[in-house]
């Protein structure tokens, strides 16, 4: 894959559920080593999207690929974070079961895993910082570390793209800084796809940024300022992509009505 240039592609795409259009004719290239973030409102489509690229959600017309290939084969290269919540505390499985999730080959969930899986589960649990708790049951962890573990999963499929939703939206300061941090040195290796509400995080940490509401606009490399930056602090997402100075902090889109 060494060849491969655009890690994620979407031509004209337009999905949604039953007749509702969530995504309409969106248009979007990710180069391989990019660390995109997608802002957008609640019900934008940001979720959407990303279950598009997993190929959960199909497509009513246009194109989709991962590292060349479509979705249903594409996605094996892909680690997913989904948002935090979903876990039922009263389920009993433990850490360690969680991330070994990640190696799971052909729907097997309960096979052998090999010398090399382990040392790779474990090596992503360190990474997150929980491998001193890979036999804690996962009910007994904190909103935070359940989403570390979420992190380890992903990690352990060894992916060459990381797509990430609200990753750090249950995180304390301290415990998201440290996410950050992790992400940067991923991003060295990894083509990173992150949607989030987190908008300082946002424009201070990736390489590239998108709005999303339905239709997507694609800043690419704008740069902002610090003073930029201060602006989004408490500031509602549709203020800062959609509204009007002094709030705005990107560029107006060119399309009416956004």
């Amino acid at each position: 894959m060494s060849d491969i240039l655009e890690a994620i592609v979407l031509k004209d795409v337009t999905a949604g559920y039953g007749s509702e259009v969530v995504l309409d004719r969106v248009n979007l290239t990710v180069p391989c080593g990019d660390f995109l973030g997608i802002i957008g409102p609640n019900g934008g489509g940001k979720t959407t999207l990303l279950n598009v690229l997993l190929g959960l959600v199909p497509v009513r017309s246009g194109a989709v690929s991962i590292l060349g290939e479509p979705p249903s084969i594409g996605r094996r290269h892909i680690g997913y974070v989904p948002q935090s919540g979903g876990h039922d505390p009263k389920f009993p499985v433990t850490v360690w079961e969680v991330a070994s999730m990640g190696r799971i080959q052909g729907g097997k969930l309960f096979g052998k895993l090999s010398v090399r899986d382990r040392e790779v589960i474990a090596d992503s649990l360190k990474k997150t910082g929980m491998l001193d708790l890979a036999g804690k049951p996962m009910g007994e962890l904190s909103m935070g570390q359940r989403q570390r573990v979420l992190f380890a999963r992903a990690l352990a499929v060894l992916p060459s793209v990381l797509l990430l939703d609200e990753p750090t939206a249950s995180m304390d300061p301290g415990a998201s800084s440290s996410v950050y941090e992790l992400l940067r040195k991923l991003n060295e290796t990894v083509t990173i796809v992150m949607t989030s509400h987190d908008l300082t995080a946002v424009f201070s940490e990736v390489k590239t940024i998108a709005c999303l509401n339905r239709t997507l606009h694609y800043h690419g490399r704008d740069k902002l300022s610090a003073e930029s930056i201060g602006k989004t602090y408490q500031c509602p997402v549709d203020i800062i992509t959609h509204g009007d100075v002094p709030h705005r902090v990107l560029p107006i889109h060119r399309n009416a009505g956004e």
